[in-house]
This record gives C-alpha cells, sequence and structure tokens, in this order.
C-alpha cells in the first residue's frame, strides 16, 4: 500500500512477508504478490529482481576482442542480431548468450547509414565492447541539516531489515548459506575499481552491521555482558564466576563456528558452483 519513491525500497518490501507489488502496465494495473522465499531463489541468479530497460549505444571497443575484428566504432548503434529487433541492452545480453561460440549477422547503425557485420560470439556470450547507457540517474540533494536526519534514517533502517532477514532466516524462507558470507563477501561487495560513494556506503552499512551483531545476546560480545548485567539489576544477584566463565567459552564457541560457517560458505560458492 506504500508508494516506492525510491528504487531501493524494492528490498525492503522484499523483506517483509506476504508482500506484494501494485505495477502500471499500459493502461492496467496489475497485483503481484511476492514469494516468500523470493530473496533466497534470487540469490542463486546472476540478475537481481528488478532491472531498468537500458537504452544504449557502443561504448569503448576493447582492442583484440570480436567486435573490434568485426568493425564494431564506438558511437554504432546496434539494432538487431540475426534480423531480431534490439532496443534494450538487455536484449542484446539475451540474444548473445542464446548464441554462445556462434557467429552472430549484427545490424548496426553508424550516423544515417545502416549495415551488417557477422561477429563472432566467444564462450562466454560477449563480443568485446562496454557499452554507453543512455540513462540520466537522479540526483537528490540534502542540506546539511536535512542530510543528518536522513542518514541516521537509513543507518537504523539497516538494522531494521538486519531483523527482518534474520526472522526470514529462522522461519525457513531464507537460505543461511545464502544469507551469510566472510571477507571474501565483502571484497566482492566493494568490487575491483574505485568508487567512493559505493566505498563509504558499504562502510557505514558494514558498521551499523557490526553494531547490530555486537548487541546480540550473545556471551563473549558487549550484548551477552548487557544481558547479565540487567539479569543483576532485575534480580539483584550477581551470576557466579564459574557461570560467567562458562558463558564466554560458549560465546566464543558460536562466534567460532560462525565464522568458520561463513569463510567455508564462501569458499564452497567460489569453487564448487
Amino acid at each position: 500500500g506504500k508508494v516506492l519513491e525510491d528504487f531501493s525500497e524494492t528490498r525492503k518490501v522484499l523483506l517483509e512477508s506476504n508482500s506484494s507489488f501494485v505495477v502500471q502496465r499500459g493502461t492496467e494495473q496489475v497485483n503481484i504478490n511476492v514469494p516468500v522465499n523470493l530473496l533466497d531463489k534470487l540469490s542463486d541468479k546472476e540478475k537481481g529482481f528488478i532491472d531498468p530497460l537500458m537504452n544504449f549505444k557502443v561504448g569503448e571497443v576493447k582492442a583484440g576482442m570480436n567486435a573490434k575484428k568485426a568493425g564494431l566504432l564506438e558511437g554504432d548503434s546496434i539494432v538487431s542480431v540475426n534480423g531480431n529487433k534490439i532496443t534494450y541492452f538487455q536484449d542484446l545480453q539475451d540474444a548473445l548468450k542464446l548464441n554462445k561460440s556462434k557467429t552472430i549477422a549484427l545490424g548496426v547503425k553508424r550516423t544515417d547509414s545502416m549495415m551488417v557485420m557477422n561477429v563472432l560470439v566467444d564462450s562466454t556470450g560477449i563480443i568485446g565492447f562496454a557499452p554507453e547507457i543512455n540513462m540520466k540517474p537522479s540526483v537528490r540533494d540534502y542540506t546539511f541539516a536535512a542530510s543528518i536526519g536522513h542518514g541516521t534514517y537509513k543507518s537504523f533502517k539497516v538494522i531494521a531489515d538486519q531483523l527482518k532477514a534474520f526472522s526470514k532466516i529462522f522461519r525457513g524462507e531464507l537460505s543461511a548459506s545464502n544469507s551469510l558470507g566472510s571477507f571474501l563477501t565483502i571484497g566482492k561487495a566493494y568490487g575491483g575499481a574505485w568508487d567512493w560513494e559505493r566505498f563509504w556506503s558499504l562502510t557505514a552499512m558494514l558498521s551499523m552491521v557490526l553494531a547490530f551483531m555486537n548487541i546480540l545476546p550473545i556471551p563473549a560480545l558487549d550484548g551477552g555482558h548487557v544481558m547479565f548485567l540487567l539479569y543483576e539489576m532485575i534480580s539483584g544477584r550477581k551470576p557466579s564466576d564459574k557461570f560467567l566463565e562458562w558463558a564466554q567459552k560458549v560465546g566464543m564457541v558460536l562466534l567460532l563456528a560462525l565464522m568458520a560457517f561463513a569463510i567455508g560458505n564462501d569458499f564452497f560458492r567460489v569453487f564448487f558452483k
């Protein structure tokens, strides 16, 4: 029932139980129910839940690749593959994946002339150029005062999303193996190229995730100490030193087991999936 003003808000909806989207399809509004395990299914896919359709032109053509050998130039427009119309970059990607290791007839528009190029698609489904996306992102500016409130909201929204994700894991709607990762997952999220906005956004998000994990009532974490202090305040009795010692040991075992699971899960995804 909420109007989504931000594309990123779709993830928040996916974390809700019994969620649905209302989409405008032509002149008709269609209600689409979201399966409770959709996030789990998406984790096994190469693509996300929704991608905006992107108009494009040919950007940088990589030297030595099949697109360069066929004569494709920066600024060209690809209009067809094997006679089938191409409008969006996703159309081209799908067509190339269907023609891996095959030679395709690429319809190309260059200034006012049309031509056909025979291009070999490699075994991974690419021909060797970077797209120039004809899409202008919108930017929302905040004053310094407004940014404090908005930043605080987004920070605590991370914790709220973590709580919802944990509840989905406990209900069996989200697989732990698809949701937990180690330093390998973190490194992959940062990417191989410097992007200051992505770097600081991810760093801020990870800081809030660590804060959330630290307040969980697990012995050996700050949340565990708070739990024992609350017990002492309410009951008026301090837990015995022996009990606290064993609680710390159990907490450390749980943390080490979680760490081992996350690292092992990452290695399994890298080498066996």
